[in-house]
């Protein structure tokens, strides 16, 4: 057994990293930390992938990806088999992070499922302290039958056009309060290998006012991530994210998706809705962080 590390390479390895993410979360235990539209998300808009992604390899094979996700966040994904590498892959994250950083010293943020013991007793063993609950997945099989929800009187459903980008980009700005998120930000999202025109879809009003928005992202492994989902403040608790995501269920249909994924917000509102539209098998995402020093 010959391990090595070495820079990743995005024309010729993202492919394989995605491979080896979309395997790692299909193992068992199943239904692991990250999925491959999340890692095209943190290298997309990278111009320094290959200072930003280490790989681990065993020989010629693929053992683990550890992703340094600005300004301040660690990603770790080992083959199951290759846990131990994980205090490395941590350190060298580390050591690329505060390098990076104009200060002698910063928090870093790195990441545990709530019920991985092995990572957590790793994590606390490096020194990091629990700081909070920071995500909750969740995961809906494509078998399950499709939820009941239907529109009040006076909205319909369709595919966000270019004509309403307009109103998307505000949507996004005022639910999330994402004030980096502009037209050419959106523009160059839209060039994402995972992004679908037709799975973009909002609730309008009669009038043509934007609502609430659904997009989902499929990978070639046929995982779909919903992100994001939103509601605008004023058109709340009337039911039309949940008829909006039974409609985006429906027209995924025709990619003959295998799961769906939701890395939903920490709160009983988020998971109330997504429970109310079958999503099961909840995980916890935890947070930790670390103070280093240069």
């Amino acid at each position: 057994m010959t391990i090595s590390q070495r820079s990743y390479e995005h024309d010729t390895d993202f492919v394989a990293v995605c491979d080896f993410i979309a395997n790692s979360f299909f193992q068992k235990p199943r239904y692991q930390l990250w999925i491959p539209s999340r890692f095209e998300n943190a290298v997309f808009y990278d111009e320094n992938r290959s200072k930003h992604v280490h790989l681990w390899c065993d020989e010629s094979t693929l053992i683990g990806v550890v992703v340094v996700d600005l300004p301040n966040n660690i990603i770790c994904v080992p083959h199951k088999e290759f846990k131990h590498l994980i205090p490395r892959m941590v350190q060298w994250a580390e050591h690329a992070l505060i390098n990076e950083s104009l200060e002698s010293e910063m928090v870093v943020y790195a990441y545990s499922l709530k019920d991985d013991d092995d990572r957590l007793l790793t994590l606390e063993s490096l020194n990091y302290q629990f700081l909070d609950e920071y995500e909750h997945t969740q995961l809906r099989d494509i078998s399950d039958p499709l939820p009941k929800g239907s529109l009040p009187d006076g909205f319909h459903i369709k595919q966000i056009e270019s004509e309403e980008y307009d109103q998307y980009v505000k949507a996004i700005k005022t639910v999330f309060h994402h004030d980096f998120f502009t037209h050419d930000v959106f523009a160059e999202m839209r060039t994402a290998k995972f992004y679908k025109d037709d799975l973009l879809l909002g609730v309008f009003t009669s009038n043509g006012e934007l609502a609430a928005f659904a997009q989902q992202r499929i990978d070639e492994h046929k995982i779909i991530e919903f992100e994001p989902v939103g509601t605008l403040p004023e058109y709340r608790r009337i039911g039309l994210a949940k008829a909006l995501m039974r409609e985006s269920f429906i027209r995924a249909e025709k990619y003959t998706p295998k799961i769906f994924y939701v890395g939903g917000a920490p709160t009983e509102e988020a998971d109330r809705l997504y429970k109310s539209v079958g999503f099961t098998n909840m995980r916890i995402v935890t947070r930790w962080s670390k103070k280093v020093h240069k």
